[in-house]
Order: structure tokens, then C-alpha cells, then sequence
């Protein structure tokens, strides 16, 4: 009978002692936000940034330079043209099955072996392609005919001219130096 006196009471001082002290608090003094690694550096460019962009300059404007024309031929049966002035002023027929060869710059294959079909005028239009096709920039003027057996395109992008001249300024339009 004492044990239960004796947890009756301790029973009884239980909530009063709960009561009686304050509630923890969070105290963001008392646990330092992680540091940040970026946290003290200077804004700019480092020797390393600064090293890569001389090392690679000359190699990054003979990129954007075979960057601005690409041309190429094919062989194999075919019909159609496909006349660009960007890519919402478009004429397109093409159907063909062919395998070429041509310069679509130095970043990109300068092979091409698929079949297509493709129709379209301004920005409407629809194609279907299994292989390995030819680069075409949205910003292309484009001209390509495949009458009946061999075909041949060329193209000339002014946003990658642009790109060029700018260049010689370490200024990136395309964003495609290394």
C-alpha cells in the first residue's frame, strides 16, 4: 500500500512540475547555418576561367567559322526541295532515301544516311526521318533538291556569323565554345 501511496503522489506532482517549466525554444544562434563554400569569394573570373578562354580562343573562332556554311550531297532515290528563311518561313516536299556526305561544320558528323519525307509551309508542316539526318539550325536560310537520284543542300546561318565576330570579343551567342 505504501508503493501506491507514494506513485499516487509522485502522480499528483507530475503535471505541476510539467507546468511549472518554460517551453523549449529554437535558438538559431545556438546551431550556425552550414557555411557556404561560394561564401568569401570575390566576383569575377579566376586564373583558371581566364587560362582555359586564352588556351582555347584561337581553336573556339576556327569552330565558329565552319560553323556559318554547311553543305552536302546525296545519293539515292528521291523528290523534293525544301527552301528556309528561318524555320517559320519554310517550304518543304521531300521524300527520299539516300546516304551523303558533306560539311556540317567540325562539332557535327559529316555523314548522312536516312530515309525522310517532309511537307510543310511557314511554321506548319510535319516529317518523319529514321537515320542519321543533317544539322539544320532554326535561324538556317536553307536551300536543298533531290530530283530523282542525287541531291545536294547548302546553308548559311547568320546567328552563327554573328556568333563568329563576336567571338574575337570572347562574347558567346550560341554558347557552344569549349
Amino acid at each position: 500500500m505504501r508503493h501506491l501511496a507514494l506513485a499516487a503522489a509522485l502522480a499528483a506532482a507530475l503535471p505541476a512540475c510539467a507546468s511549472a517549466r518554460p517551453a523549449p525554444s529554437y535558438d538559431p544562434a545556438a546551431f550556425p547555418a552550414a557555411s557556404d563554400p561560394e561564401e568569401g569569394k570575390e566576383e569575377g573570373t579566376s586564373a583558371v576561367e581566364v587560362g582555359h578562354v586564352i588556351l582555347m580562343y584561337v581553336p573556339n573562332r576556327i569552330l565558329d567559322l565552319f560553323d556559318i556554311v554547311r553543305v552536302g550531297v546525296n545519293a539515292g532515290p528521291g523528290v523534293g526541295a525544301h527552301a528556309k528563311a528561318t524555320e517559320p518561313a519554310q517550304l518543304l516536299f521531300m521524300s527520299r532515301m539516300s546516304a551523303g556526305v558533306g560539311l556540317q561544320g567540325l562539332r557535327r558528323l559529316p555523314v548522312y544516311a536516312a530515309m525522310e519525307s517532309g511537307a510543310g509551309v511557314g511554321p506548319l508542316g510535319a516529317d518523319a526521318n529514321v537515320g542519321v539526318g543533317w544539322y539544320q539550325s532554326p535561324t538556317d536560310l536553307r536551300l536543298e533538291l533531290h530530283p530523282l537520284l542525287a541531291g545536294a543542300h547548302v546553308a548559311i546561318d547568320p546567328v552563327e556569323i554573328l556568333d563568329f565576330l563576336a567571338g574575337f570579343l570572347t562574347l558567346e551567342v550560341r554558347e557552344d565554345d569549349y
